[in-house]
């Protein structure tokens, strides 16, 4: 897609960059969310694990599309029930789209298997790490962004598609690519919602616990770090 936004890849450096310097001087209402941050910030240094990861990232050649950068199942609706072989996939809530890294959104979206958000659940929300996707799960869906993009690519020199709306000249790569670029994003993506998670504790109105969602994030930043790099 062609959207007429600032196609820099400055989203996720200048988002988390933000938010680390928030969670700086964050101060919780109650003592028991205090010592559980403080015990968060002592067992994770966030500083020294971001600046790593981001020279290690900065080093990945991952092309700049437009991005959803919040790809999880709550985000994702199902049209058209009655016909399973037809059924439409739509995104939605668009609230923090832009131009970034295609590897941090298809990582993200690996990751979000992980999460089910649901105000069922005591905290708001559950995390299963074994649900990372396998590799040939990873496999299907990189062969699958490729079909598409080839029928993009056929349909666009068939003139099917605008040229102003679409990036048809996008060369996407292989399969090995995808899934090299998207594992190790991943740890952006969730390095980047478990220091949002901490402001939104602070600020949020939705009753989620957020800290523990931040602790969850960094199991998951931790098994990718071992695994990927």
């Amino acid at each position: 897609m062609k959207i007429p936004l600032n196609r820099e890849s400055n989203f996720v450096w200048e988002n988390t960059e933000k938010f680390l310097s928030m969670i700086m001087t964050v101060q919780f209402n109650t003592h028991e969310k205090q010592r559980r941050f403080e015990a968060i910030i002592q067992s994770f240094d966030f500083e020294k694990e971001y600046f790593w990861m981001k020279n290690m990232l900065m080093n990945i050649d991952s092309p700049i599309v437009f991005c959803h950068n919040d790809a999880h199942e709550g985000n994702i609706i199902h049209i058209n029930n009655d016909n399973a072989d037809k059924a439409d996939l739509r995104l939605i809530d668009f609230d923090y789209s832009s131009y970034n890294f295609r590897g941090f959104d298809i990582g993200n979206h690996f990751s979000e298997h992980i999460h089910e958000y649901d105000e069922k659940f005591p905290d708001g929300v559950i995390a299963t790490q074994e649900n990372y996707p396998s590799e040939e799960e990873q496999e299907r869906f990189a062969r699958s962004y490729l079909a598409r993009i080839q029928s993009i690519h056929e349909k666009a020199k068939a003139g099917q598609l605008d040229p102003t709306k679409y990036d048809c000249n996008y060369d996407p790569g292989t399969v090995e690519q995808i899934l090299f670029e998207s594992n190790r994003f991943a740890m952006a993506a969730n390095f980047y919602w478990a220091v949002w998670s901490i402001i939104q504790e602070r600020v949020s109105k939705i009753s989620m616990n957020y800290l523990k969602h931040t602790e969850d994030r960094i199991v998951t930043y931790k098994r990718l770090k071992e695994k990927y790099c």
